[in-house]
């Protein structure tokens, strides 16, 4: 046999050469899933129940942390014992990348609606899906340990709408 005839170092040159070839890309893999965990571990300030009264009525806000790739939330807006509006919403990890992944009952047939997280630097988190009908963007804003301002924005017939809500830790 050749291979018993050839010296060590060229009989193990096969075995180095193709862990050097798939090294880069196994550790890739591993690089997006921890940048997207520690983007994520960044919106725990998130977590508990946050508040905003206005004309509209009381809107509540409500996350906690799942596990290491998911966040989970409910929002819903009352107005004198009425619930006006409601979502079930989720920050999650999904091929190595951060959604904000928000579920409306009587919108989108019920089906979940995925923004991914295009920005997040000084307590400022933006989710995009230039696709959607409105919003296209969902802004969380840290604007001290016990505020925040979230916003909505996007294009509706050619014109850039946006909504902001400015809440209040309340636990």
């Amino acid at each position: 046999m050749l291979k018993n005839r050839l010296p060590f170092g060229f009989r193990t040159f096969g075995f180095y050469f193709w862990v050097l070839l798939f090294l880069p890309l196994l550790l890739s893999c591993n690089t997006g899933a921890k940048k997207a965990e520690a983007q994520l571990k960044q919106l725990h300030w998130l977590t508990g129940t946050w508040q905003q009264q206005s004309e509209a009525g009381l809107l509540t806000e409500t996350w906690q942390v799942k596990n290491a790739s998911q966040m989970t939330g409910k929002s819903y807006l009352v107005d004198q014992h009425d619930t006006i509006f409601s979502e079930v919403i989720s920050l999650e990890i999904q091929e190595g990348e951060v959604y904000y992944v928000p579920v409306i009952a009587d919108q989108n047939d019920g089906k979940p609606v995925r923004f991914k997280l295009i920005s997040g630097k000084d307590q400022t988190f933006v989710f995009e899906n230039k696709t959607h009908d409105f919003p296209q963007r969902i802004i969380y804003h840290q604007t001290g340990s016990n505020q925040l301002t979230a916003r909505i924005e996007g294009e509706i017939k050619g014109k850039l709408r946006s909504e902001e809500f400015k809440m209040q830790r309340v636990n």
